[in-house]
């Protein structure tokens, strides 16, 4: 099963280790009594992966580290538990199987799917409350936690929320496995999701004793984020510990000294296939960010495999209230991307997108060319705007292009400076 012989889990560590430190981004529960319960009872209930299907993947990530293979990660950006039927996975599984095998076919690297799926029921924000129709309402914060319905009690956290976001997962696995059992081809997929909600992954870690560690059984693969990956805080304290690939989202306020610290502090034998960095620069800072970041990394021998995530440093508010992201702006920050790593001769390893297999009108542009004034015929997210189908495949076609370039020896005369950014719209950045 091991991967390798060096343990990932320090000796004093348990799950529990991140409860005496700053833990942000967690729901006020109005009875602890009540979540220790629902600890206890998640603790008792059997891992939703397997201990052999995360040491495989650590080995996948280790061969996209080389160039072998290349890494599609989608889904969405909030799963809802009235989403996760029969028919919604199975959409979602299709896009991005036809995604994986429009990138492999044409650029002939092979290309491991990984879902934001079964599991990816919570959200960080910004901000711990909203005013909607004159109520001032704690946030949304995704269905494990609470209701997206603007009532003082269904926005209420309710820790019995994390069993059924355990049932749903489980359903949602069921049906991936019943997709794969469609033959060989559909095998390499796995699940992944924001490791945020501390109390529910420390419920499914599990003690592998046959490996002599600890890994999550929640998800194949989890990562954390521009809120979350503090050094001296909770959520930084748990990941250590598991066995799992851990993913590390970096965005433009990041301090790329720490974060080289960051990736000792969870990697510290620096093995192969253990780390993701997912870059979030933006159209206009990934020229100029990613370059720096890349070559911290490189000079103190850091052994990473590097996503990019397009969206979310292109998310921008139209119309003064609506989320939306541009097509273009999109593309250009994948390119930039591309064209730095093959520059500078480190591997893009993955692209990190948040889309649906539904026909919606959340992102702009495209060759379907979606409007501003298309935004409100099918906006259905319940956080942030996500690729529609065709808009996928149209990514995913582009995104072969560039892995084919980047699978290229490196020149040094590519440019790592972004073209004029996009100006389809008259925008402003969005926080939340």
């Amino acid at each position: 099963m091991n991967l390798d012989s060096t343990s990932t889990t320090p000796d004093s560590w348990t799950p529990a280790a991140w409860r005496t430190l700053v833990a942000k981004q967690q729901p006020t529960y109005p009875d602890p009594a009540v979540v220790a319960d629902v600890v206890k009872d998640l603790c008792h209930r059997p891992p939703l992966v397997a201990a052999a299907e995360i040491d495989t993947l650590r080995g996948k990530i280790a061969q996209a580290q080389r160039g072998e293979v290349f890494f599609l990660q989608g889904g969405d950006c909030a799963e809802t538990f009235a989403g996760n039927t029969p028919a919604g996975v199975f959409r979602k599984l299709d896009i991005i199987d036809a995604m994986a095998r429009i990138i492999s076919d044409s650029s002939a690297v092979p290309t491991i799917r990984v879902g934001r799926i079964a599991g990816q029921f919570a959200k960080p924000r910004t901000v711990a409350e909203e005013e909607i129709d004159g109520q001032i309402l704690p946030t949304y914060r995704g269905d494990s936690i609470n209701s997206i319905e603007a009532t003082p009690a269904a926005r209420r956290p309710q820790p019995q929320r994390m069993l059924q976001s355990y049932t749903e997962s489980a359903r949602a696995l069921g049906f991936i496995r019943q997709w794969q059992s469609l033959g060989p081809l559909y095998e390499d997929f796995y699940t992944s999701h924001e490791a945020l909600l501390l109390p529910y992954e420390e419920a499914l870690t599990r003690w592998v004793a046959v490996a002599g560690k600890y890994y999550n059984s929640s998800a194949h693969l989890l990562w954390i984020g521009d809120r979350t990956r503090h050094l001296d805080e909770a959520h930084v304290a748990y990941v250590r510990g598991i066995c799992n690939p851990i993913a590390i989202k970096v965005g433009p306020s990041a301090n790329f000294d720490e974060i080289a610290t960051l990736v000792r502090t969870l990697n510290p034998h620096n093995l192969a296939g253990k780390i993701i960095l997912i870059t979030r620069f933006g159209a206009t800072l990934a020229g100029d960010l990613l370059p720096k970041l890349i070559e911290k990394i490189i000079s103190q021998g850091l052994l990473v495999a590097w996503f990019v995530d397009p969206m979310h440093g292109n998310l921008r508010i139209v119309a003064g209230e609506r989320k939306t992201r541009a097509f273009d702006d999109m593309l250009q920050e994948l390119q930039i991307s591309a064209a730095c790593h093959q520059k500078l001769g480190s591997i893009w390893a993955g692209a990190h997108l948040e889309l649906t297999g539904d026909p919606v009108t959340e992102c702009i542009g495209g060759r379907a060319a979606i409007a501003i004034q298309d935004l409100t015929r099918q906006y259905e997210t319940l956080c942030d705007p996500r690729l529609n189908a065709d808009q996928s495949l149209e990514m995913a076609g582009h995104i072969a292009d560039l892995v084919t370039l980047n699978n290229a020896s490196p020149s040094k005369n590519i440019s790592c400076q972004p073209i004029v950014p996009s100006l389809l719209i008259d925008t402003q950045q969005s926080s939340i």
